[in-house]
């Protein structure tokens, strides 16, 4: 069962007893008051009911072109090129394939990657998620 977010609408209420360490436990039980009545309930919002990869994705889909000095060539003369969908993706993933010459292409989470076919696919929510041929 989970608790309840609550939270202070109050001051804190200042306690001499519990100075140093030194705890009069008769003291505090003489001076309970309502803490209950010092905090507000606050709303639970559940994660699972949002859509949280939308909304960390990109919009729209970005090509990022590495330096013509250091791009990978495949064989018929075109530039190497790996499609990142975005659920997440982490910059430096980007910079560093782009850094190795290769030409990334980033599409948002609901881009219909699967008609880009021939291409490698890198789905990836962090940087211990492993590279996926699609």
């Amino acid at each position: 069962m989970l608790g309840r977010l609550m939270q202070r609408t109050g001051p804190s209420p200042s306690s001499t007893t519990l100075t140093n360490g030194a705890v009069n436990t008769q003291t505090l039980a003489d001076d309970e008051v309502d803490w209950r009545s010092s905090f507000e309930q606050i709303e639970w919002l559940d994660p699972n009911q949002k859509n949280l990869v939308a909304e960390v994705s990109i919009k729209e889909p970005k090509l990022y072109k590495p330096d013509p000095a250091t791009a990978l060539k495949h064989p018929s003369g075109r530039p190497v090129r790996v499609v990142t969908v975005d659920v997440g993706l982490k910059y430096n993933q980007l910079r560093c394939l782009v850094r190795r010459g290769v030409e990334v292409l980033q599409v948002p989470w609901d881009y219909d990657f699967p008609a880009l076919a021939g291409k490698t696919t890198m789905v990836s929510s962090s940087q211990t998620v492993p590279v996926t041929q699609l």
